[in-house]
């Protein structure tokens, strides 16, 4: 999976379109290091089963168990958040906004690539992608119900 960089930095107050990218993004981010976690547990219990004849079982088992059980939940909490992101990209009229918010929070692409990808430069990328967010920004208020009804 490519590598992800680091998130531009985001205004004071965030909408709910804001919220929902980031989410998505951040939330891949939380799952793989516990996925990265696990990997490393099972990879030292294993040495120690080597190391010093250990049965399966006890205290170790138990923490993999518990923390691979997170991640079970983890992964059903990215999904909800990667599909709520994905349905408002969708949702999006404009095809370069929707390209960018996809290849940045879907793809987890860097600002350059998907510059070089859309034959862009980087600051036109960020300029389109303030503009994409904002476009989502408007959608959500026109989806969103109204609270004085």
């Amino acid at each position: 999976m490519p590598k992800m960089s680091a998130m531009p930095a985001m205004p004071a107050k965030k909408g709910a379109a804001r919220e929902t990218l980031e989410g998505c993004y951040f939330a891949a981010v939380e799952t793989r290091v516990k996925e990265r976690r696990i990997i490393e547990l099972r990879e030292a219990r294993e040495r120690a089963r080597e190391t010093l004849g250990l049965k399966a079982g006890g205290k170790a088992a138990a923490g993999l168990r518990r923390l691979a059980e997170e991640y079970a939940e983890d992964v059903g909490r990215l999904a909800a958040r990667v599909l709520k992101a994905k349905r408002m990209i969708e949702g999006l009229e404009n095809a370069k906004f929707r390209a960018i918010l996809e290849m940045r929070y879907m793809e987890f692409m860097r600002w350059d690539d998907i510059a070089r990808e859309m034959g862009y430069e980087v600051s036109s990328v960020y300029k389109m992608h303030r503009a994409a967010v904002a476009a989502a920004e408007e959608a959500a208020r026109a989806d969103a119900p109204d609270p004085v009804a």
